[in-house]
């Protein structure tokens, strides 16, 4: 599922890195649009996020924030264009820290299309408690 906002982000690129620049300063989580209201039913859960300045962005911290992840494991995803995993794990850890969070994968951006096969491997290597 699409983790979206109330309020969309603008389609004008400095205005859109301008917003999460103070958004990230701020800590701001930003109201959502989408819920699960079944997430008990579910042990694993993939998130799945770009990295922005290194972090997961504030729609995905704010879905984390607001849903009880405790006793889930997390399988963390993203796309990057310098920084790896970057501090996503340590997001994950502060938002959901009754959580078992398996290690990540990172992709560069400008190779996701093309990462069919990392990300076979990845789910494949997965060590499942």
């Amino acid at each position: 599922m699409e983790i979206r906002t109330v309020e969309p982000y603008p389609d004008d690129y400095d205005a859109l890195v301008a917003q999460n620049a103070e958004e990230q300063r701020s800590n701001y989580m930003p109201p959502l649009r989408t819920t699960v209201d079944n997430l008990a039913e579910y042990d694993l859960v993939f998130i799945g996020s770009p990295l922005w300045n290194i972090r997961l962005t504030p729609p995905v911290r704010s879905f984390l924030s607001s849903h009880d992840l405790s006793g889930k494991i997390i399988a963390p995803f993203v796309t990057y264009i310098v920084s790896g995993l970057g501090r996503s794990r340590r997001d994950i850890e502060e938002l959901c820290p009754d959580a078992t969070i398996l290690d990540g994968l990172a992709v560069l951006g400008e190779d996701a299309s093309e990462a069919q096969t990392k990300v076979l491997d990845w789910l494949r290597g997965m060590r499942l408690p």
